[in-house]
């Protein structure tokens, strides 16, 4: 649309190199509303996807963490321990627990 409208500008100008039915600014304006169209669908499923990575980014996961080892209790077999951590806060790497259904 754009390279024809383009084309159909010149042809239109002073030079009249050429004559066509339909104007240029048809052409031109039937690509402007499609991109408009194209436009507002777009920033609506923008908003969409926002809204819905707001709800995922504040539920709450189980992240497993190191627990810090104190010099004189090293017999402790139990080095890690859970922390509740909302999604937004979690990184590469990190390691959660999945529940059944969750």
């Amino acid at each position: 649309f754009l390279i024809c409208g383009m084309l159909m500008l010149i042809g239109e100008t002073d030079l009249n190199l050429y004559e066509s039915p339909t104007s240029a600014w048809s052409t031109l304006g039937t690509l402007a509303a499609v991109l408009t169209v194209q436009l507002i669908i777009e920033a609506t499923d923008d908003c969409k996807r926002a809204a819905k990575d707001r709800v995922t980014n504040s539920q709450l996961v189980l992240r497993v963490q190191a627990k810090p080892v104190d010099e004189d209790d090293v017999a402790d077999a139990t080095r890690t321990q859970l922390k509740e951590t909302q999604w937004a806060d979690l990184g590469t790497g990190d390691v959660i627990v999945v529940r059944k259904d969750e």
